[in-house]
């Protein structure tokens, strides 16, 4: 109020004992609001006496709440601001909504980059602490039981587990697990090679990327989740030592329908615990580990049984379970002959 009594008595020569006078009737005839703004909240205009007008101009003054400016609206209607200028240049631009539209998407694309880097980060760091804590779940077990299907899994600690069994696993599943990083490429080239000529792809999955994809994971063939498998295997060899990436894929692996780790397998198939399976056992359930859900333990085919024979000939042949801790010190030597493939 204090700023337009200024401009009154710059154009109106209102002295100081008529600002009362000239407030009240100001305070009068503020009776509507500006019939050009009808839709911006906030611009209080006012039309006053048109005795209150500067130097007889025709029209109605208006005051602009925010800004304290008054504007004056000729009797054709259209409003006019002080500088004669359509009501509409003050409305936003189209600039100011492009600027608004950018500033959206800089923020958007700052919370997405956000949430990857803190999904990135837990994940790690669930990683990290299952370095030492026992495997609740995975991932496979979670999706089989949503499937209704009923889950047997028990953890089997390392020492409770027989020798045998880690050797059979890796006689069958990656005999050069000790010496790669996560990724076999040898094995990968002699896949790409002879899956020219096979009806059947041959896989060339080592035992950590199984443990990555069985573990956090989902079945398939995706770009999608061979990138995150890939994330997470390296992620595995980087926080885990190869004694505890066997130890948790022995646990997670599955042996049968509901079947998941060797604990739960000895009980159901042999009626007895991990720490007590000989290399026949353990060697049968090694078979089954690239299909359990086409191969079975309790009711071996004749490819099970020839599968699992190659097998405890290879333990046999590098000197039995008893060179498990030397084979895991990363000895270099590796298993030779491979079992028929899958």
């Amino acid at each position: 109020m204090t700023k337009w009594i200024d401009w009154w008595r710059r154009f109106d020569n209102v002295g100081p004992s008529d600002d009362a006078e000239a407030v009240g009737r100001l305070i009068q005839g503020r009776h509507r609001r500006h019939a050009a703004n009808p839709g911006r909240p906030g611009m209080a205009a006012v039309r006053a006496d048109p005795d209150c007008l500067p130097n007889g101009s025709q029209g109605s003054p208006d005051i602009d709440s925010k800004k304290g400016r008054m504007a004056i609206e000729p009797d054709s209607g259209i409003g006019m601001n002080a500088m004669g200028r359509s009501p509409r240049a003050n409305e936003p631009s189209k600039s100011s909504w492009r600027e608004r539209i950018r500033r959206f998407r800089r923020r958007l694309c700052a919370g997405v980059f956000i949430l990857v880097v803190l999904g990135f980060g837990g994940h790690a760091a669930i990683i990290g602490a299952l370095r030492w804590w026992d495997v609740p779940a995975s991932a496979f077990m979670i999706r089989s039981r949503f499937a209704g299907q009923r889950i047997q899994y028990r953890w089997t600690d390392w020492q409770d587990m027989a020798p045998a069994l880690p050797m059979a696993v890796l006689a069958a599943e990656d005999q050069r697990f000790p010496v790669h990083w996560g990724f076999d490429m040898d094995a990968i080239a002699d896949a790409i090679r002879e899956n020219a000529d096979r009806r059947r792809p041959r896989g060339a999955s080592t035992i950590t990327q199984q443990t990555a994809k069985n573990l956090f994971l989902w079945p398939g063939h995706s770009w999608i989740r061979k990138g995150l498998e890939a994330y997470t295997t390296a992620l595995l060899e980087l926080l885990w030592s190869k004694q505890r990436i066997l130890e948790v894929y022995l646990n997670v692996a599955q042996f049968g329908p509901g079947v998941y780790g060797v604990g739960a397998a000895g009980a159901i198939y042999f009626k007895q615990p991990a720490s007590r399976l000989t290399l026949a056992e353990a060697s049968r359930l090694a078979a089954v580990l690239p299909n359990p859900r086409r191969l079975h333990v309790d009711r071996p085919s004749a490819y099970v049984l020839n599968r699992a024979m190659q097998i405890r000939q290879q333990v046999t042949k590098v000197g039995g379970p008893e060179m498990l801790a030397d084979y895991l010190a990363g000895n270099a030597w590796v298993f030779e002959d491979p079992p028929v493939p899958p």
